[in-house]
């Protein structure tokens, strides 16, 4: 029985999870997700050829999108990668899949990679597109490329003040505003987000990424300066 793709939401323990379903009801579950600045029409391409094979497919909204809200409004709005991949996890249980294949790009290719190291047993298989995204948050990484790091303005941007403050007071952020110069994006999977992305869940997963790794550098350095 083919099922439409009318929006629907699921709750989970953290979460009410908005998200459309296609194809066989009694297919082999396959969940894409989306990433940043993008939602579920990243897949729209997608989702046809998927269905038409005889596959359920679930395209869910990652925390802070679309329809899905936190159950509790004062919840922090973190978006550590942990959390993100937790996310697809309890989203599963949630519809009752204990087995099931996974695909997504940026945020979404990092949800499904952690998800799929911490149950294997699970997820039987993954596409992740962009490659390997797990984040040491501790170390360092090497330097990327001036022109790669040029890229990811937008990323440092955001973790000043000001940025916060500009991002704030306009409405115009969008996937066009992170495009120019250098946002990776254009693939034809990737629609424009109608809607803005998440302000306090974006700014917190950045400052994570950077000043985390910041701070566990400092912090080894003042212990071999203390050791001496």
């Amino acid at each position: 029985m083919s099922t439409s793709s009318a929006l629907k939401v699921i709750q989970t323990p953290v979460l009410n999870i908005g998200y459309e379903e296609s194809g066989n009801a009694s297919g082999f579950p396959i969940i894409l997700l989306h990433g940043f600045p993008y939602d579920i029409r990243s897949w729209d391409q997608v989702v046809p050829l998927l269905t038409v094979s005889g596959y359920r497919v679930l395209v869910p909204y990652l925390r802070g999108y679309g329809s899905t809200s936190f159950r509790d409004p004062d919840a922090p709005r973190m978006a550590e990668q942990a959390a993100i991949a937790q996310d697809v996890v309890d989203f599963a249980e949630a519809l009752g899949v204990s087995e099931y294949a996974l695909a997504g790009f940026d945020w979404g290719n990092r949800a499904a990679c952690i998800a799929s190291i911490l149950h294997p047993e699970s997820i039987k298989a993954l596409v992740a597109i962009g490659g390997y995204p797990v984040q040491n948050t501790l170390e360092r990484g090497k330097p990327a490329p001036a022109i790669g790091e040029a890229r990811r303005w937008y990323q440092w941007y955001f973790n000043t003040e000001q940025g916060r403050i500009g991002w704030r007071r306009t409405e115009e952020i969008s996937s066009a505003t992170f495009g120019t110069p250098g946002h990776p994006g254009g693939s034809i999977l990737m629609k424009p987000s109608t809607v803005p992305p998440p302000l306090l869940i974006t700014l917190t997963s950045w400052r994570l990424r950077y000043i985390r790794t910041a701070t566990a550098i400092l912090t080894r350095q003042v212990r071999i300066g203390l050791s001496r």
